[in-house]
């Protein structure tokens, strides 16, 4: 299997995007591991406060984003 290439954006006021990074995983895609990368490509995400200190979004074809907090809604 080929691996996974993940588009992370960081959001700001207005949902303007501050920044944006890539990374590859490799299969199967795990909601852990996607978390824990995101979080040590934008270290200051886990300094923002208590958990959850940041939020994921799958966004979709047709532009409409879905909430991402367990591996159960990453496999939907």
């Amino acid at each position: 299997m080929a691996a996974l290439t993940v588009k992370a954006y960081l959001l700001g006021k207005e949902e303007a995007t501050r920044e944006i990074r890539r990374f590859s995983l490799s299969p199967p895609a795990r909601y852990q591991a996607i978390h824990d990368r995101v979080a040590e490509l934008f270290q200051g995400l886990l300094r923002a406060g208590p958990p959850p200190a940041f939020r994921m979004h799958y966004k979709g074809e047709g532009g409409f984003r879905e909430s991402i907090w367990n591996q159960r809604k990453l496999s939907c």
